[in-house]
């Protein structure tokens, strides 16, 4: 759990003299994500109560906010100069052929020289210049001067789409939490935040012309709503709207029931009616409204998961307009409504994102699928040359608990979401042909609203695991080190503490690395991987995380077994197929009778569709009074979801 705030952090009066170490290893803890290209030199640079920030055009916005945070983190004054060289230089230099969060931090005894292509890279490399800061500096606090390294970084992201999801709808975050929140999405560089604005529980924000539908329950104003979104522009970061339709629409049903599927009775159920004129009309409403209110956002999340379709077959408005539009039967009314919701929120100069469940042949060509039933369904869409967004359960679904101990809050299932799963997405996989794996734009961590409580809750939930999610999505597979990100994150959660965002930490339940196997090992081996484990603390279930790292294929788990004294005591035969996240299948449960003996892990593997590397990662049983309730071995809930091998 969250650390007590250590006193010298809690006086906003204390004074330090802050010094940044001049060595490339202590520099690859302190950022994160781990930047792609780092060269150090010779000397330093010290600032202090004078420095002064110039801002070149196209910086404006995001150095702005800067400097306010410079203020806070110092007590100095900060200076924003337009016209006149500042001991800190922001410049956009736009760059047509690569990234648009390109950005190049160079320190060196003229200044701190920011290039970026764009502000939103501005805002990527000013995060990693207060990241070579001490992490107080993330808080209230005064110092007398700043020391930084001569250097120069050269970083960019591998995927343009790194987001974190908030569902306020089931459970309401105010406006501070919010701001709050994007404080904290922009310290991991995360560039999406999804805001998960209506369901069936509350509707959050004001459409006009509907007044009723923030008329129960707590919701945004638009001073809220326009705050946030200015606060997101600083950071560097686009919000995505979601309006859920057609299914997951209770509340704008119950307020406005001519735009409901009614039930047996006549009442309002939580499914839109597509046959209906009044639901097109309140659509185009919506999307003219939400344009105005996020003028920076570029997309809009349609929903369309979930949707209980079955009383479109009895509406009369329903049958009259599949008989019109010749549809043949509720999947293509769900489909056609999709389409002509996508064509209402381009006409409104947005592009339509959708789960996956709208995935279909003729569904808009332009509608980005998020693949959130595991990665199948993205593979399916980006083989079928469609835009796609990982965002698969469990790995990316943050409501889970973080881990099985007794220290976690209630969450949802039995299944924990683990910081590793996070970190090691595969978000473009090897199951997707090398020509479509372009159509990946990259992924989302999503928290959910049902088990939330309050805001503390809502932040142990997130952070860290959006941190693990940030790195995994802005580096190359390649460069992706379990242990040296634990290291990183370690500074990263006392900015987190500075700032004053509750997270989640448990040293003794973090994965830890046992093994793994390189291309042909599995053929050198006949299938068999044998790795010896480190004496077992407790007797109980131990979880084993097996993951692809690189390589253009894949590989095939179907068995994994736990020996004693080279003895079998336990199977656990399941198939995993890497890099797709089915449920929880990329986890295999052995118990160990007790902790005597020498263990063994044995795991039978084939490549699959090609070579590639793994990692294998050790959950280790905890105490018996350790367990929380919801995430105890033992109920057979952890092992419902995955597939039998035949």
């Amino acid at each position: 759990m969250m650390k007590p705030l250590p006193t010298c952090f809690a006086l906003a009066a204390a004074v330090f003299t802050a010094t940044c170490f001049a060595d490339t290893a202590d520099l690859s803890s302190r950022i994160l994500p781990q930047p792609q290209a780092l060269r150090m030199e010779a000397g330093s640079l010290v600032m202090a109560a004078k420095t002064s920030l110039a801002l070149g055009a196209g910086s404006e916005g995001v150095g702005r906010y800067f400097a306010e945070r410079l203020r806070r983190g110092t007590g100095w004054s900060v200076p924003v100069l337009a016209n006149a060289p500042g001991t800190i230089h922001f410049e956009v230099i736009a760059d047509p052929n690569g990234s648009p969060e390109a950005y190049s931090l160079k320190i060196s005894p003229a200044g701190v020289e920011l290039r970026a292509a764009s502000a939103a890279g501005i805002a990527r490399g000013a995060e990693t210049l207060l990241q070579l800061m001490p992490p107080e500096v993330y808080g209230s606090n005064r110092c007398e001067t700043l020391t930084l390294p001569y250097l120069t970084i050269n970083d960019a992201p591998q995927f343009p789409w790194r987001g974190a999801m908030l569902d306020v709808s089931r459970k309401f975050q105010d406006k501070e939490t919010i701001l709050k929140l994007l404080d904290g999405l922009a310290a991991c560089k995360l560039n999406i935040f999804h805001w998960h604005l209506t369901d069936d529980q509350g509707w959050r924000l004001p459409i006009e012309g509907y007044p009723k539908l923030t008329g129960k329950g707590p919701a945004y104003s638009r001073a809220d709503i326009k705050e946030v979104v200015e606060r997101a522009a600083a950071l560097g970061i686009t919000i995505l709207p979601e309006i859920d339709m057609p299914g997951h629409s209770g509340a704008s049903c119950r307020a406005y029931p001519k735009i409901s599927t009614p039930n047996d009775k006549g009442q309002p159920t939580g499914t839109m009616n597509p046959g209906a004129d009044a639901s097109y009309a309140f659509i185009e409403a919506v999307m003219k409204d939400v344009a105005a209110q996020f003028p920076n956002s570029k997309h809009i999340h349609l929903g369309a998961d979930e949707v209980g379709s079955g009383g479109w077959t009895k509406d009369a408005q329903c049958k009259a307009y599949m008989q019109k539009e010749n549809l043949k039967n509720n999947h293509e009314l769900y489909i056609h409504f999709v389409n002509r919701a996508v064509a209402i929120a381009r006409k409104h100069g947005f592009g339509s994102i959708a789960w996956d469940e709208a995935f279909d042949p003729k569904n808009d060509p332009e509608l980005i699928i998020m693949s959130w039933r595991g990665m199948g369904p993205g593979i399916a869409a980006a083989k079928a040359g469609r835009t796609v967004i990982a965002t698969p359960n469990p790995p990316l679904y943050i409501n889970h608990a973080n881990t099985r101990s007794i220290k976690n809050p209630r969450a949802y299932s039995a299944h924990p979401t683990y910081l590793n799963q996070g970190y090691f997405l595969y978000a473009d996989t090897p199951a997707i042909p090398a020509a479509n794996r372009s159509l990946v734009l990259g992924g989302e961590a999503c928290l959910w609203g049902e088990c939330i409580t309050g805001p503390e809750n809502m932040f142990i939930h997130m952070f860290p695991r959006v941190a693990a999610a940030a790195e995994n999505l802005w580096l190359p597979r390649e460069k992706l080190d379990w242990n040296a990100f634990v290291k990183r994150l370690q500074i990263q959660n006392r900015r987190f503490q500075a700032m004053g965002i509750p997270y989640f930490w448990e040293p003794e339940t973090l994965a830890v690395n046992i093994g793994g196997w390189k291309p042909g090992d599995l053929a050198a081996h006949n299938g068999v991987i044998d790795i010896p484990l480190k004496p077992l603390a407790y007797s109980g279930e131990q979880e084993f995380f097996i993951t692809q790292t690189t390589g253009g294929g894949q590989f095939r788990v179907e068995c994994a077994e736990l020996l004693k004294d080279g003895v079998v005591v336990d199977t656990d035969r399941h198939r995993h197929d890497s890099s797709v996240y089915v449920n929880v299948d990329c986890m295999y449960l052995l118990k160990n009778p007790d902790a005597t003996g020498v263990y063994t892990l044995r795991l039978h593997a084939t490549p699959l569709n090609g070579d590639c590397a793994a990692l294998i990662q050790h959950h280790a049983a905890l105490a018996p009074d350790g367990y929380s309730k919801q995430c105890a071995p033992g109920s057979g809930a952890n092992r419902s979801k995955q597939t039998p091998t035949r």
